[in-house]
């Protein structure tokens, strides 16, 4: 059996041991306590590996007024890192959501996501919410916040899982010595980077081979 592991704008070939061992030293990038949580609610691995995926537009709970397009983007972004998913434009999503005169602050039910999913022909639709985004300049660096939960819908609505994950730009100050993230754009990207490698880890979400 092969993994295909997604790290940022890295994509690694290698058997299931070695991605293994690559998954839980990124993991260690910060503490333990901040790492994501998950909750199933159908059977998984899912049976096939998904190929086309929608991001939906995220719901922003924040103080921070494009932190849910910022979001939205991210993950679609490194989703796009496998390039055996076809992954819905930005432009796309939202022409749907025009055309079932659904506002993007609204959270779609589930004969609408269906609905979704059908126009945009995905097998698999991401929403997220912003839960709380904080860019809060201080004397030595900006101190940066992010909370947010992630769920996973199949093409019928269902609820396949959630995630919920919550970081800290001084999470980073671990070993690797990658940097402490100034900016909330740097840590909404490293925190969409982490949850998907969760998802690899897991084996919900794995890239397929061509």
């Amino acid at each position: 059996m092969r993994l295909t592991v997604i790290t940022g704008r890295w994509i690694f070939k290698a058997g299931a041991g070695a991605a293994l061992l690559l998954t839980l030293a990124l993991q260690q990038v910060a503490c333990s306590s901040a790492l994501p949580h998950s909750q199933a609610y159908r059977p998984l691995p899912l049976a096939e590996a998904p190929r086309s995926l929608a991001v939906l537009p995220v719901i922003d709970h924040g103080d921070h007024p494009p932190g849910g397009r910022l979001l939205m983007l991210l993950l679609a972004d490194e989703l796009a890192a496998c390039r055996q998913w076809r992954v819905a434009l930005e432009g796309d999503v939202m022409n749907v959501y025009r055309q079932l005169r659904l506002p993007p602050w609204q959270v779609p039910d589930q004969h609408q996501l269906q609905a979704i999913a059908g126009r945009l022909g995905a097998e698999l639709l991401i929403a997220g919410e912003v839960l709380a985004m904080e860019e809060r300049p201080a004397a030595d660096l900006t101190r940066t916040m992010l909370e947010v939960r992630v769920r996973v819908f199949d093409r019928h609505g269902r609820q396949l899982w959630s995630t919920s994950h919550q970081r800290r730009g001084e999470d980073y100050r671990t070993l690797l010595h990658f940097g402490v993230p100034h900016t909330i754009s740097g840590l909404a990207r490293n925190a969409a980077g982490e949850i998907l490698t969760h998802w690899q880890g897991k084996e919900w979400l794995l890239c397929p081979d061509s």
